[in-house]
């Protein structure tokens, strides 16, 4: 018997297979790959991370996304978990506390989502009664109404669901910048955050503001200047 319940599905292709659905940059190739690399070694790493097993959905049967995706959930519940949280690799922000909150709905939630900003989405936390394929494969996978169809779906079989904080995910270049901007816009607050904890600001009779003495950087005054 398996002392783990739950299991996170990584369904990824291969950075080679994901650039020919996928451009994430404009002026080569070989960059754009290696950006679907590193979005899902980060995806892999994360959920290894969480300390549940991992389930790698690289060989994917089916003519569309929703017969591999289903049939890659099907896989991984035949192999005797009773709790699957599905990710793909396109969700840079994706974090180890997003897998843990999944899992902790799941004790007394049926369905778990978690929303793309472009209306699909990022997470799904199921379990083996909830489990629809027929279903499933109805609804409208990788577009913007998928989030809200899948809402309506749970609804009409009076399951519960819980939905995690929506987060981006990366589909092309565009997508690729727009994280960026945010991440170092994030980044530089960051910074503007800690360089005021460290300067005292100048007074009306000061011409040039003082380095605190609590400052990482505070040793001695400055040198006087010499004219």
């Amino acid at each position: 018997m398996l002392k783990q319940r739950t299991a996170i599905l990584l369904f990824s292709r291969s950075a080679k297979e994901e650039i020919v659905h996928k451009q994430f940059s404009s002026t080569s190739l070989r960059q754009s790959k290696n950006i679907a690399s590193k979005l899902i070694q980060q995806t892999s790493h994360i959920a290894q991370s969480s300390g549940f097993p991992v389930l790698y959905a690289d060989q994917q049967r089916g003519s569309n996304f929703a017969e591999r995706l289903t049939h890659s959930i099907q896989e991984a519940f035949r192999n005797g978990y009773e709790r699957i949280i599905a990710i793909g690799n396109d969700t840079p922000a994706l974090s180890v506390n997003h897998l843990y909150q999944a899992e902790k709905a799941l004790s007394h939630k049926d369905i778990v989502l978690g929303p793309s900003k472009d209306g699909g989405i990022y997470l799904l936390g199921l379990k083996k009664k909830t489990f629809a394929p027929l279903s499933f494969g109805k609804l409208s996978w990788q577009t913007n109404q998928l989030l809200n169809e899948f809402i309506h779906f749970i609804t009409q079989q009076k399951w519960s669901f819980h939905t995690l904080e929506p987060l981006a995910d990366i589909d092309n270049v565009k997508d690729f910048f727009s994280f960026i901007n945010k991440q170092l816009l994030y980044f530089a607050q960051i910074l503007k955050s800690l360089l005021l904890r460290s300067f005292i600001f100048p007074g009306p009779n000061m011409i040039f503001p003082t380095l605190a003495t609590h400052s990482p950087f505070y040793q001695r005054p400055p040198p006087p200047i010499y004219f």
